[in-house]
């Protein structure tokens, strides 16, 4: 834990390094455009403060390892009128690894090592499993599949000689089907079902809809099982199918978003199975959400305009003392802590 007392503050905030930060955040969407890398180096030339000032911040980002590896901004340096930020930029290629997000919740183990149940019948499986708030696991299923689950999550595992079938409770998990052609693989929702032979994906529960995430092979995302004295009856519905690197967005089982991914956004949003928090210039707000899933601690951000600000980089999850600190050193806020579970971001006097 971070002691809050060695928070830096800067008695103001400049121009320059609001646009900095701005920067830093637009870095992590990844890749530029070369319209936008022309306009980050006309930025840098300008002055050295606006150098000196990208430098201070990146490597902040970086000593609390949340900046992915920027080696697509290896064409900055060559512009012989950029000359520090070569230097910084391979600093922090150099001292961050590349990391990855998203979320998805169901079986876990402790977020260290890879839990492995006993030896059982593989055509037989009646368990249950969760996560407390800020816990992730992996857990090897009877037939070999393996499941991480994130932060407060909650599934229970039915597997019959007829069917494999895991139901999502809560939360989120990540899915590595191990293949059987005779029993398909069903991860159900409250809004949906996705199917799989052997792949991977993940299937995220939100407060009013259900996000799946393929990373590799295909799945499809058909109607609920009804539940009934058998606990599972006969599923109705063509379905939609979704194959790898696609992120659908599902609302009673119809696909009301369905988008490809790159592939740095797709291991962005996977960041969270190697207990890291992406963001790519969400809005503070936004990051106080996501964050709150990981921690009992009550975020509060006092002034709307604050909200807006952009927030870039990797986060260690429920490392909330060393995120506070990044945010508060970056915009010049003050992070004012109620008591221990309870803190404030409010702006510097």
């Amino acid at each position: 834990m971070t002691d809050s007392t060695n928070i830096v503050k800067f008695p103001d905030r400049s121009k320059v390094r609001e646009e900095a930060a701005s920067w830093v955040a637009i870095c992590e969407s990844r890749p530029l455009s070369a319209e936008r890398l022309d306009e980050l180096r006309l930025w840098l030339s300008q002055s050295s403060a606006h150098e000196e000032e990208f430098e201070r911040l990146a490597a902040l980002w970086g000593q609390l390892d949340i900046l992915d590896e920027l080696n697509y901004l290896d064409d900055i340096r060559r512009p012989s009128n950029v000359k520090k930020v070569s230097k910084v930029i391979a600093g922090i290629v150099s001292a961050v690894a590349a990391i990855w997000v998203v979320g998805v919740g169901f079986n876990l183990v402790d977020g260290t090592s890879s839990s492995v149940f006993p030896k059982v019948n593989s055509s037989m499986q009646h368990e249950q499993f969760s996560t407390l708030v800020g816990e992730k696991r992996d857990v090897t299923l009877a037939d070999g599949s393996i499941v991480t689950l994130n932060t407060g999550s909650k599934m229970s595992v039915e597997f019959t000689d007829s069917g494999r079938d895991v139901f999502l409770l809560a939360g989120e998990a990540h899915f590595e089907v191990t293949k059987d052609v005779r029993r398909t693989f069903s991860v159900h929702t409250s809004d949906g079902v996705v199917r799989a032979v052997g792949t991977a994906f993940s299937v995220k529960l939100d407060t009013s809809s259900v996000e799946v995430t393929v990373t590799e092979g295909r799945v499809k995302v058909v109607e609920p099982f009804e539940i009934g004295d058998t606990h599972i009856s006969k599923s109705v519905g063509g379905g939609q199918e979704l194959a790898a690197g696609d992120y659908a967005r599902v609302v009673r089982a119809k696909v009301e978003l369905l988008q490809p991914l790159s592939n740095s956004e797709l291991n962005r949003r996977m960041s969270w199975r190697r207990g890291l928090l992406a963001f790519a210039g969400e809005p503070l707000s936004e990051v106080i959400l996501e964050v709150g899933r990981y921690t009992d601690v009550d975020i509060i951000v006092d002034d709307p305009a604050i909200a807006e600000l952009p927030i870039g980089g990797y986060f260690k999850a429920g490392d909330v003392d060393g995120l506070l600190e990044a945010i508060g050193q970056t915009f010049d806020l003050k992070i004012e802590y109620q008591d221990e579970n309870t803190v404030h971001i409010r702006r510097a006097v």
